[in-house]
């Protein structure tokens, strides 16, 4: 409450400071008191929002306090926001705008001073980070259009390597005869990719059709306009994999699904069956007769969490999160039965592989598992004896999957 409490009054005397300084300096453009005050509530609710990493909905408010307040420190405020969600073009915008607004004393506040300078830093250092594209169309003629996720481009631009936010991007070029060719590439911060085009208006190929293949219309052996490190990339953000037991018994297929840039999440129903399973890879080093082998074994279970990554675009790309998992079974080995479950929780780091729809996942990890164990045994007697036991410990967690990307 007290971290809250001082934020707020923090958030107040920046905005107190602008609203001093602008009504001081430019009488001639001074915002009316309504339009200060609605300022200072969209900036205050603002950089809260922010500060709770709620960006999407702080965005609005410090666009509404930084068009009425038109201050260095709305400004960068504003800019950072944009940087938090990923816009990285309008983030350094924001705070090249900064610089612009006119110096309001000849002795300017010490926070504005310290806005300017911040964003100034901003700034650069987005510049660095914006990755560029450059596209390369040979043969075009008047008529032809470059599009990138539908919106057209200036052909004039394209004499220029274009900055784009890191994302995922579709780009079409269309001959001036309506021959359509397609590409798709991904961009992530800091990336100078270039792709490359070919345009053959030929009377043999009139027409709209999507061209993922060869470019040049008259030549069916021609080679993909892709320069050599730029392949085309599916835009897939969903992947169904199998995941390959180590000790048998067990069966899991898992379904991924990218959130967005960084984040993931999965889930894993799975299946355990058969006969002569070793339960110690199934339910850890707490499992039922852990060194020997079961007669027969029937359960399931479900492995779920979440992952971010830090490279590359999720789902693919190197990338960590938790995992929690829970399973149940029932067993018997010879006249002994009994039943198990697990509950275990941990963390895992792996890299998952993909290409041209196929996946390639894997992963190791740490957990704490909790066992639970209750067998009906024989004893040296004939008799038997209901047994019952829990154990918590550490498991060793690991992972190796394939699939398809969708």
């Amino acid at each position: 409450m007290g971290l809250a409490i001082r934020w707020s009054f923090v958030a107040r005397f920046c905005f107190v400071v602008v609203v001093v300084v602008i009504a001081h300096t430019s009488p001639a453009s001074a915002q009316s008191a309504s339009d200060l005050e609605a300022a200072r509530d969209g900036y205050e609710q603002g950089v809260a929002l922010r500060k709770q990493g709620k960006f999407d909905a702080a965005l609005p408010k410090l666009k509404a306090a930084h068009v009425l307040a038109n201050a260095p420190t709305t400004g960068l405020e504003l800019a950072q926001c944009y940087n938090d969600l990923g816009r990285l073009v309008e983030a350094r915008a924001a705070a090249l705008s900064v610089a612009r607004i006119p110096t309001a004393a000849s002795s300017e506040s010490p926070t504005f001073r310290q806005a300017r300078t911040d964003a100034a830093q901003l700034a650069a250092d987005l510049h660095e980070r914006i990755p560029s594209l450059t596209i390369v169309v040979s043969g075009m003629k008047a008529g032809a259009t470059v599009k990138i996720d539908d919106k057209r481009i200036d052909l004039t631009a394209l004499a220029v390597p274009l900055r784009l936010d890191p994302d995922r991007y579709e780009v079409v070029v269309t001959s001036a005869q309506g021959t359509r060719q397609k590409r798709n590439v991904e961009l992530q911060e800091r990336d100078a990719k270039t792709i490359a085009f070919t345009v053959s208006d030929s009377s043999d190929n009139s027409g709209d059709t999507t061209n993922d293949g060869p470019t040049n219309a008259e030549d069916p052996n021609a080679k993909a306009p892709t320069t050599e490190k730029m392949e085309p990339e599916r835009p897939n953000d969903l992947t169904l994999t199998l995941l390959l037991p180590l000790f048998g018994g067990e069966v899991a297929i898992e379904y991924e699904r990218g959130l967005g840039r960084w984040l993931s999440l999965y889930a894993a129903p799975s299946a355990i069956f058969g006969s002569g399973i070793l339960l110690g890879g199934v339910l850890g080093a707490n499992g039922p007769r852990n060194f020997g082998s079961l007669d027969s074994v029937l359960g399931g279970g479900i492995d779920a969490g979440a992952r971010i990554f830090i490279t590359g675009i999720a789902p693919r790309g190197l990338w960590v999160g938790p995992d929690f998992a829970y399973k149940g079974l029932t067993f018997k080995a010879g006249k002994d039965t009994g039943s198990a479950s697990e509950a275990r929780f941990g963390a895992m780091a792996g890299y998952t592989f993909i290409k041209g729809g196929f996946v390639l996942s894997s992963g190791l990890g740490i957990a704490g598992a909790s066992t639970s164990v209750t067998e009906q045994a024989t004893n040296l007697f004939g008799g038997t004896a209901l047994v019952t036991r829990t154990d918590f410990g550490p498991e060793f967690l690991y992972r190796l999957s394939i699939g398809a990307a969708f």
